[in-house]
């Protein structure tokens, strides 16, 4: 997930809906990115790891399903400080 995350902050014009008929939140994307990647990464991270997250006073929670996945998280070593 992270990874992702960071190539659609380097290059916002990677948001593609890819005929998923959603391109209403795909274009909301990839303004935001654009103009406050910032609070998109953090957006993502709060969501990521605590289940819940805000924009503009609207709390998001993420469903059972999400919640229930393992996922493992390794970092890369560029991204590690000794």
């Amino acid at each position: 997930m992270f990874d992702r995350l960071e190539e659609l902050i380097n290059d916002p014009n990677l948001v593609d809906q890819n005929g998923l008929n959603l391109c209403g939140p795909a274009a909301f994307l990839r303004i935001w990115l654009a103009r406050g990647p910032l609070a998109v990464a953090k957006f993502a991270c709060d969501l990521y790891f605590t289940g819940k997250a805000e924009i503009i006073g609207y709390v998001v929670s993420r469903g059972a399903t999400f919640s229930s996945l393992r996922i493992t998280i390794t970092l890369r070593p560029e991204t590690t400080t000794s």
